[in-house]
């Protein structure tokens, strides 16, 4: 199973969105591209000894959560706080929050187990076009092409390559997130797939109505929650509070 794990982690880090409105976080060689693969070989490496019946799935990393953590629903705060995190080999940069992230781990936090999180489209979609060394990545041409990448293409994450570092992106740098589009959707879908060859999933909940509409077809028992996001943080937490009881 880890080696299906650190397959899974060399075979994201090397897909190409769709285009250069998002940018996959976990491509290239800066630290902190290094930092969020590590942590997502880290936190999928901590649910082998778990082996989690439980699935939420959100929309997409946030900029100030999962865009800088590497983990779904989770912030700097989060991973510096939280009893999950500690002496794992998490790492982080700083302590930023995000309020979906909060409301998450507000409920997550009075849990002995975790449930798995995950994105239906695991890579960040801006709001306006941003280029990759703007996010530390290299360019979207230097990758390998879309879908999945040959043996020969994939990258280690614990490679030999030298970190370097970059300057890190600010709050002001970007106008926040989009809702990801039909290609992104279409592409989050086959990857998640390939993630269910690795954990066996039998509750499934989806945190939004994209993931949900993303997912309804190929997994019929999904459940659907409310985001926490536009007055939706008490049905959210209700919800979760219900289904981790």
């Amino acid at each position: 199973m880890q080696k299906q794990i650190k397959d899974f982690v060399k075979y994201i880090s090397d897909i190409e969105t769709p285009d250069d409105r998002s940018i996959n976080i976990y491509h290239g060689n800066s630290y902190d591209a290094k930092l969020r693969r590590k942590n997502l070989l880290t936190y999928l490496l901590k649910f082998t000894e778990s082996r989690p019946d439980i699935i939420l799935i959100g929309e997409a990393p946030g900029i100030h959560g999962c865009g800088r953590t590497g983990i779904p629903f989770t912030d700097e705060y989060a991973m510096a706080t939280e009893a999950f995190f500690e002496d794992e080999g998490f790492h982080n940069l700083g302590l930023d929050r995000e309020r979906s992230a909060a409301v998450i781990w507000n409920v997550l936090t009075k849990r002995e187990t975790i449930p798995f999180m995950w994105n239906i489209y695991p890579f960040l979609p801006l709001a306006t076009t941003c280029t990759s060394q703007d996010m530390g990545l290299p360019s979207a041409s230097s990758g390998p092409s879309s879908g999945r990448p040959s043996a020969s293409h994939r990258h280690n994450a614990n490679g030999s390559a030298p970190l370097f570092s970059v300057r890190r992106p600010q709050k002001n740098d970007f106008p926040g997130n989009r809702t990801p589009v039909a290609a992104e959707i279409e592409l989050g879908r086959d990857i998640f797939m390939e993630l269910l060859f690795i954990f066996h999933f039998n509750r499934f909940y989806a945190i939004g109505r994209k993931a949900y509409d993303a997912l309804k077809e190929v997994i019929p028992d999904i459940t659907y929650i409310r985001h926490p996001a536009h007055g939706g943080i008490k049905e959210c937490t209700d919800a979760l509070n219900l289904i981790l009881e």
